[in-house]
């Protein structure tokens, strides 16, 4: 149940509470046609300010924009995508667009070529997975796990590069070389400045190339299952094949897992001093 959803009954239950408390015989019993002067002055007032509070809260709470919906616009406003709003591959291109005019273009157009590859794979996987392998379905359904997990783990990376993207200071980054030239700043800042790019560039790069080597082992996977049927005495050896790739695909994952498990003990000893 949504919050607006709770603060409407709150708000009109308390009203209707509010007026069954004043005008129930078994409780205050305010009478407006047949009770005194005070009554009927306290029923008339309580009856027009259950009206005002009714339209006043009521608009309130429906015109109410919630703080995360505000971090949702501001976020849209700002880089033109909410990153935890991105599900589909054209949502990630479309993304990844905002950042073809900067100093990243290259990782931008591989990456969005490497989401256009992925779903002609996953495409590909599926038909072919349809058509030979009948016999080795239980099995190959018993992979589809880690093959989604695979998936999954692209649109990750490409997700880590967007938030690395978003932080980068594209117009800094371009005055740094004529800020060292002007002699505006010292060359130690520059230097450091210089090295705190780099580790930008670094970090975008190794996101392609993790995502490279997972597109690899789903071509590998293709060309693996594409072997079943072809020799039916040597269909045994095309399974140990695929388990091998599949086992590339779980091992690709598990250090990826690993990485993170570093840098959160990292951040942990960072912490701790």
């Amino acid at each position: 149940m949504s919050k607006k959803i709770i603060q409407l009954l709150l708000l009109n239950g308390g009203i209707a509470l509010v007026n069954i408390v004043a005008f129930s015989e078994a409780l205050l019993g305010i009478s407006i046609p047949y009770g005194n002067t005070i009554q009927q002055a306290s029923g008339i007032t309580l009856i027009i300010m259950s009206i005002i509070v009714f339209f006043w809260g009521n608009y309130r709470i429906l015109n109410k924009t919630d703080e995360a919906t505000k971090e949702l616009q501001e976020a849209m406003a700002t880089y033109g995508y909410v990153l935890e709003e991105i599900d589909t591959p054209e949502e990630c291109v479309e993304a990844l667009a905002h950042y073809r005019n900067t100093t990243f273009a290259q990782y931008v157009n591989t990456a969005s070529d490497q989401i256009h590859r992925l779903v002609r794979k996953r495409s590909s996987l599926k038909e072919i997975l349809y058509q030979k392998c009948q016999a080795q379905q239980g099995e190959l359904l018993g992979f589809q796990k880690v093959i989604d997990d695979s998936e999954k783990l692209i649109y990750e990376n490409i997700k880590k590069m967007l938030s690395r993207m978003a932080i980068f200071d594209q117009q800094e980054y371009e005055q740094l070389n004529y800020q060292q030239r002007m002699h505006n700043i010292s060359s130690q800042v520059v230097e450091a400045k210089k090295l705190i790019f780099a580790e930008h560039f670094a970090y975008i790069k190794q996101q392609v190339e993790k995502n490279e080597a997972i597109l690899l082992e789903f071509d590998r996977l293709l060309m693996e299952i594409s072997k079943i049927g072809d020799e039916p005495a040597a269909d045994e050896e095309t399974m140990n094949g695929i388990r091998d790739v599949i086992f590339g695909m779980q091992r690709l994952h598990t250090d990826e897992n690993l990485e993170m498990d570093k840098l959160e003990q990292k951040y942990q000893v960072g912490e701790s001093r």
